[in-house]
């Protein structure tokens, strides 16, 4: 159950790019990309209160088209790196431009209406859509369970959407 006490401002978790990144193919704490790197985030500093967060994806061409995800996960100690969640979306109808962080230009973005998550070590995930006749945005929350840095990685290839992207915000959520 989530407590509507978003006080953080919303940061750019992978800004929206056609761009496919590298992947994590080894899962050691030592692969991790660097801090500052595109797609990365470190919650455990940019919400230190925070003990879920709930992310929002981006993507760019029209409604109805799709985009995959992966977002992994590293802990304070050290330790493999976690896929935490994959999945895909649907873009909807609704616009998201210009960038709801950043205020700049994205043409044709369109927030997500459907968010579908299909694997990932991640057991406690809550998918909030709106894909009904208005054409909302969807999000997905979780909680942090000691997670301290994220990392998504988009795939546009074999997709339908030009670029994909996503927000994230730090929240609490009860009994996390």
């Amino acid at each position: 159950m989530r407590i509507h006490d978003c006080k953080y401002k919303w940061e750019t978790l992978r800004a929206n790019s056609a761009t496919i990144p590298t992947a994590i193919t080894a899962f050691l704490w030592s692969d991790w990309p660097s801090d500052g790197r595109i797609g990365t985030i470190r919650v455990s500093e940019k919400f230190p209160d925070a003990n879920a967060v709930k992310i929002v994806f981006i993507g760019t061409d029209a409604a109805d088209e799709t985009f995959t995800w992966i977002l992994y996960g590293k802990r304070q100690q050290n330790g493999p790196i976690e896929t935490l969640l994959t999945g895909a979306v649907i873009l909807g109808a609704r616009v998201a431009t210009p960038d709801p962080v950043t205020g700049g230009t994205i043409t044709n973005a369109k927030y997500a209406d459907q968010i579908t998550v299909v694997s990932g070590t991640m057991d406690e995930h809550d998918v909030i859509e709106n894909s009904g006749a208005n054409d909302e945005m969807a999000s997905i929350s979780f909680p942090l369970f000691g997670i301290t840095d994220l990392y998504l990685e988009i795939v546009i290839a074999g997709q339908t959407a030009a670029a994909g992207g996503a927000i994230i915000t730090g929240i609490t959520m009860l009994g996390a």
